[in-house]
């Protein structure tokens, strides 16, 4: 029987981690949303215009690309600057909500003796065994009853709407 030997991360064995900022470009030549929206294109052309122009592959142009010309790139302010700029955009990108997801909240209208309320409700777990099913919970004060409330759905995005009757949701007390 053989040994298995452990091969550490792609970035760490394929590039020259000691450069300063090549993580930043190995982070954005490994980010996906780069085949369609189109803001890093200049860095990959200038690391090696002619690889990029035939690839348009971020990765392929950091892996090809000699040590020195990685060097000479970021040793230029300009280049350096676009480069943390992006990878900024890039991290404040994948922290914010998608179109998709979504806060659940609990809701009492206004009555006579009472002000509306909205509760926000935490994700407590993923339900097993129900693809994208979740239980969430939250605590409201005793003194209205628990008819009042109503679970709503609020997804990011302007315009968006989860119809109450869409028969993924399951409502229970």
């Amino acid at each position: 029987m053989s040994k298995q030997t452990r091969v550490g991360h792609l970035k760490n064995t394929l590039l020259p981690t000691e450069v300063e900022g090549v993580d930043s470009l190995a982070e954005l030549a490994l980010d996906m949303r780069s085949s369609w929206n189109h803001a890093t294109d200049e860095v990959w052309r200038n690391l090696d215009s002619e690889l990029w122009d035939i690839t348009h592959n971020p990765w392929a142009v950091l892996q090809t690309v000699s040590r020195d010309q990685i060097q000479h790139v970021l040793a230029d302010p300009i280049f350096r600057n676009k480069v943390d700029g992006l990878v900024q955009t890039r991290r404040q990108a994948v922290e914010a909500p998608a179109w998709f997801q979504q806060q659940v909240e609990l809701y009492a209208e206004a009555t006579k003796h009472a002000q509306p309320t909205r509760q926000v409700m935490t994700c407590e777990r993923h339900i097993q065994g129900a693809s994208g099913s979740y239980s969430y919970s939250t605590a409201v004060s005793a003194s209205r009853a628990a008819a009042d409330y109503t679970a709503r759905v609020i997804p990011y995005g302007n315009g968006l709407a989860i119809p109450l009757e869409d028969s993924r949701i399951r409502w229970q007390p």
